[in-house]
């Protein structure tokens, strides 16, 4: 191939996948990264048990919550802004001949955008002695309708980082009380898979058009979860409960057609490709709480979930050559290990004349088996998970007799520091070259935050 075709190949590749990255939907778990509503965040998500005091988002954390309450409506709103911080990477191999025509040496892109966004959440219970509920929760981000970036496939990358929390998320639910103190429900996560196609006709004559045809279609999709409560009545006594969340994929399938005519040496230039990546990725996920009441004015909350992130798959483009194109090459992309995890949480609230005082601390391992010290460079530090709020209820809102809640909260993640020592050769084994990210780097920052939520009650 000559310079000439390597510069148009790669600028075809550059305009479709720019296209292509961006519009997608897809479904993204905000609550499982920061929670939703900040009464829940402020106590560290623990909330898988708690039916005494809900707000409208009990349809994300356990459907089976929902029927325990005497209102009819209750609707919640709120707001959460998380800022990412991380270590400087700095002086380390960006791209060496393995992948590139030079080694280049830099620093990382560590710029990841601020989740800002919109909570809703409704709840609905019937009058009638069998106690039916359901609700909604979705999240809405504030920056922009979405954003994908699947970030570098070998530079360093926070794999759970870069666009997780940038989407929006739906979640629909019912539930039914089965016996006084015992109550089921289901759910679903919508999710979308997208499939697109692009044509593209290039011209190197200045007289003659190039032209591109790009068609789309995104095909949504249900993950279902299932919750069950015991809830003793009053508010007395240990309450129980459980969430099982199945895996969730979105994906992406492109296809790619192009040629380009090459008239001053009268050559015709076709090449294909084909290219897939899982956009994101929810884990089966096994959540097991507890709300345990000292007194009217205390109230620990304990829970524990289990995670299985050992069939993640890295949100990273995957491209295949067409038999009947040029001869190109398929990529390569590292690949890595990964491994299920438990993540403790618990959370306190108490009473001090009227304000409610929220502590929430939680611990979420990495989910990578090992450090990135071969090929390929994904980051997930351990992290330690700590929130702090407070809260008011009122009996009037808004001038009528509305009953609603006041919630803010704080949040503070701790990456844990990591070093990283990249192994010597390069990523084709070459004694002569280094792999990217040498010769090493420290890993390792915060995300740090906060929002408020008001909850009416009908």
């Amino acid at each position: 191939m000559t310079p000439s075709q390597r510069k148009l190949h790669s600028l075809s590749l550059a305009l479709i996948c720019s296209g292509w990255i961006f519009p997608q939907n897809a479904a993204a778990n905000i609550g499982e990264s920061f929670g939703f509503g900040s009464r829940a965040a402020a106590l560290a998500s623990a909330v898988t048990a708690e039916a005494q005091k809900q707000d409208g988002y009990a349809s994300f954390y356990n459907p089976a919550l929902m029927p325990f309450g005497s209102e009819t409506f209750t609707l919640s709103w709120g707001v959460i802004a998380m800022e990412p911080r991380f270590k400087p990477i700095e002086n380390v191999v960006l791209a060496n001949t393995y992948m590139a025509e030079a080694t280049q040496i830099g620093s990382v892109d560590l710029n990841y955008r601020t989740t800002f966004g919109n909570f809703f959440g409704l709840t609905w219970r019937s009058e009638s002695s069998a106690k039916w509920a359901a609700g909604l929760t979705a999240f809405l981000p504030l920056l922009q309708t979405a954003f994908m970036d699947t970030g570098e496939a070998f530079a360093p990358e926070y794999t759970l980082d870069r666009a997780r929390t940038q989407r929006p998320q739906f979640n629909f639910a019912a539930a039914r009380i089965l016996l006084p103190n015992f109550s089921v429900g289901a759910g679903l996560q919508v999710a979308f898979s997208m499939t697109a196609k692009a044509d593209i006709s290039l011209q190197t004559d200045l007289a003659k058009p190039s032209n591109m045809r790009f068609t789309t279609s995104l095909a949504p999709k249900a993950v279902p979860y299932l919750g069950m409560l015991y809830a003793p009545e009053g508010k007395q006594g240990i309450s129980g409960g459980l969430t099982l969340r199945f895996p969730s994929t979105s994906e992406a399938h492109m296809d790619l057609t192009s040629a380009v005519n090459l008239p001053a040496t009268g050559s015709y230039f076709p090449f294909a490709y084909n290219s897939q990546s899982a956009l994101y990725y929810d884990p089966l996920t096994i959540q097991l709480g507890a709300k345990l009441p000292w007194s009217a004015e205390q109230q620990t909350f304990l829970q524990l979930e289990h995670q299985a992130w050992r069939n993640f798959k890295t949100p990273v483009m995957t491209l295949t050559r067409d038999p009947q194109g040029a001869i190109l090459s398929d990529s390569r992309n590292p690949e890595y290990e990964y491994r299920n995890i438990l993540v403790p949480r618990v959370g306190h609230e108490a009473s001090f004349g009227g304000t409610l005082v929220r502590l929430g601390y939680g611990y979420r391992p990495s989910i990578l088996a090992r450090l990135s010290t071969g090929a390929g460079n994904r980051i997930d530090p351990s992290r330690h998970m700590l929130q702090t709020g407070l809260g008011w209820e009122f009996r009037e809102c808004f001038g009528t007799k509305t009953l609603c809640d006041l919630d803010l909260h704080a949040a503070y993640q701790h990456l844990a520091r990591q070093h990283i020592d990249k192994t010597p050769a390069d990523e084709a084994g070459s004694p002569t070259g280094n792999k990217v990210g040498s010769p090493g780097y420290d890993v390792g920052g915060k995300i740090y935050g906060g929002g408020v939520s008001l909850t009416l009650k009908i």
